[in-house]
Order: structure tokens, then C-alpha cells, then sequence
């Protein structure tokens, strides 16, 4: 998972001992490290910035903000970038503070490796309510982005923002927000913020610009199809049934289905352009999954199970987006672990389905 990947980054002996010290506190912490030591030239900075979460290097701030100066593009999607001097006196993050996890990454370093950090965003110098970093800690999608920004500077100016969730609350809703009790009410707040599990901006037509819609990456995707569909047919289709669901793609876990199509080329082709794991189960797997809303004898006799896709996003809400099992339970043999959203759809030798892990959300 790209998020629990730190690479660190140094230049000297000295710098190079650090990043083994800063490397094994955060291995047990549960990261994956690589360590790159005197790198010579900028080429491979490029790789890094795609395929980290977190960037720590330990040398003057000057050469970390040069290397990665051509490459920092949204302060949502960019990796963190952390800065430590070479004696660990100090540990700054310079960019991504909050959606990439770097301040919350800062205090872990300064409490394990005793160092002071740096926190230089204003919700963090003023110990507000941070919007992006909710989103982060909740696995949340996060809707128009220049409203987070929005957001930030009205707690600021010492104002509050509405807020409501339609899925469950834990923990205490920090002062600076108003908790709404109905979409409603949130609807009559001058700005706010919506958790709900539509992710499509189009789900509060009443006020654009005003409502910040984040939304839980819960979506497993089943599908099924004839062999030999092109993927440009299985691609309409696909972002077919999402907007008809009001799905944002980045809600979306991975794409699932039976065996028989592991190695199907436009549902392989599809995962690798959605950037999302695709994944197979037998059919006898699939078979225990007995709520289902059809069956088709055809599809029975042809490939063991009368409903593959909605077995499959059922089966499929176990996984997370690296592949692995999540943590959301022992499936029940009859139901499987998630809540069907959307029942089989069919088109042109197509099926597909979506069903959600059910979540809550978290302050604190």
C-alpha cells in the first residue's frame, strides 16, 4: 500500500545511520522502508514520488525541496515530504502535512527519535479541526478540493462549519463544527460538510460550492463477461453502473469475480487502468453466498454459480485495495461481509454489481 511506504533519502555516513534509526522505528510501526544513500543525480526521485507515501530525508532542507520541487503537483494526491538534519534535532514536513499523513508522521519521529517537530500549518499551530486530515484518518474520498481550503480558513477566522454524516459517529465532534442532525439542516449551514456514502457532488444540487461531500473507499465491484468483450465496451459499463450510483471511482476497493476469468483480458485491462486489485474466487466459494437477488440457470450450468457479480462483490468486500483481507470480519457463509448497493445489472454479455463494507466514522 503506497501510503505505508516511507523511502529514506540521505547523503552522508551520518545521514545514512539516521535513516536506519528513523527506518526501524517505523518498520515496527507497521511501514514498508527502502533507503537510498549518496543517490547520485535526480532520476530517481520521479519513482520515488510515485511510489512512496512518505519521503523523509535527512540532509539540509534546501536539497529536499529541489529534488522535489518539479514533481509536487496537489496537496491532496502528493506524497508527504519530511526533512531531518543530520543530528535528528528537528523533523519538518514541507509538504502534505495533512492529506499525506507528514505532521501526524513528524510527531510520531519527534516522540521515538527525540526530536523536536516543525508544524507550520495554521489548523495545526492553532489546534483546529483539519478537514483533509479527517478525510485521510477515515479513509474518506474527498470531494471539491479548493472547499477544503475554504473550510481550513473559516475555522480559522474562528467561524463554524455544519456538519452531518449519514454513516455512524465515534467520538466527540470537535466544537469547531456544528453537528446537524439531517441533510436538511446541514443544507441551511453557509458551508458544511456531508459524509455520505455517495460520493458524486451531484448528491446536493441545492448547494453547490457550499457542502463538502467526503465519502468511504467501502465499494467492491463484481463483474462478469462473455469472453473476447473489448475493454472499451467493458469500461462504458463499468462507469455506467458507478454514475448511476452516484459512486465516485475513487470510492472503489477493487474489481472482483470468478476464476474462470482470472485471466480475462478486458476485466485485467480494466483493473490496471482503475489503478485498483483485481481478484477471483472459485465457484464453490462464490456458491456459499446465498442472498443474491437472481439466478440464471444458464450462467449455472455454464460456469458453476447462478449470480457471479453479486456474489463476487459481496466475497469481495473482505479485501482491501492492496488485495489482503480487511479488517471488517468473518463473512457469514449465506450473506457474505458487506450490504449489496447495487444488484446485478446486465448488458450486452455483461454483468456487474456493487456492494459496501459498512463503516463509521471517527473523530479523535
Amino acid at each position: 500500500m503506497r501510503r505505508n511506504t516511507v523511502w529514506l533519502i540521505s547523503y552522508t555516513d551520518q545521514g545514512g545511520i539516521l535513516c536506519r534509526k528513523a527506518g526501524t522505528v517505523l518498520e515496527e510501526a507497521g511501514y514498508s522502508c527502502r533507503y537510498l544513500n549518496r543517490p547520485r543525480g535526480n532520476a530517481w526521485m520521479k519513482e520515488a514520488w510515485e511510489q512512496a507515501g512518505t519521503l523523509l530525508f535527512v540532509c539540509a532542507a534546501g536539497i529536499a525541496v529541489r529534488m522535489a520541487a518539479p514533481y509536487i503537483k496537489d496537496k491532496l494526491e502528493d506524497p508527504a515530504l519530511l526533512v531531518m538534519d543530520e543530528r535528528g534535532r528537528f523533523v519538518i514536513p514541507l509538504v502534505s502535512s495533512h492529506a499525506g499523513g507528514g505532521g501526524k508522521l513528524a510527531l510520531f519521529l519527534g516522540e521515538k527519535l527525540g526530536a523536536c517537530p516543525v508544524l507550520t500549518t495554521a489548523t495545526d499551530t492553532e489546534g483546529l479541526f483539519a478537514v483533509d486530515v479527517f478525510a485521510r484518518e477515515n479513509a474518506l474520498v474527498t470531494g471539491e478540493r479548493e472547499l477544503v481550503k475554504h473550510i481550513s480558513a473559516t475555522l480559522l477566522k474562528g467561524e463554524k462549519v455544519g456538519f452531518f454524516s449519514e454513516l455512524p459517529v465515534e467520538g466527540k465532534v470537535p466544537e469547531e463544527l456544528i453537528r446537524c442532525r439531517s441533510r436538511a439542516e446541514l443544507e441551511a449551514c453557509s458551508l458544511g460538510i456531508l459524509v455520505s456514502q455517495k460520493g458524486r457532488q451531484e448528491a446536493l444540487p441545492q448547494k453547490p460550492g457550499r457542502i463538502l461531500v467526503l465519502s468511504p473507499r467501502n465499494v467492491a465491484v463484481g463483474m462478469g463477461c462473455k469472453k473476447g468483450v473489448p475493454l472499451e465496451q467493458v469500461r462504458a459499463f463499468y462507469r455506467e453502473v458507478l454514475e448511476q450510483a452516484g459512486v465516485d471511482a475513487r470510492q472503489v476497493t477493487g474489481l472482483f469475480s470468478i476464476d474462470l476469468k482470472k485471466e480475462e483480458p478486458a476485466l485485467c485491462g480494466l483493473a490496471r487502468e482503475e489503478g485498483i486489485p483485481y481478484q477471483t474466487f472459485p465457484a464453490k466459494e462464490l456458491s456459499r453466498i446465498e442472498a443474491v437477488s437472481e439466478e440464471s440457470d444458464f450462467v449455472r450450468q455454464t460456469v458453476g454459480v447462478g449470480n457471479v457479480c453479486e456474489r463476487a462483490a459481496l466475497l469481495g468486500c473482505r479485501y482491501d485495495e492492496t488485495g489482503r483481507t480487511s479488517g471488517c470480519g468473518q463473512p457469514e457463509a449465506e450473506t457474505g461481509p458487506g450490504m449489496l448497493l447495487v444488484p446485478r445489472k446486465k448488458k450486452e454479455g455483461m454483468t456487474a454489481a456493487l456492494a459496501v463494507t459498512e463503516r463509521s466514522v471517527r473523530f479523535g
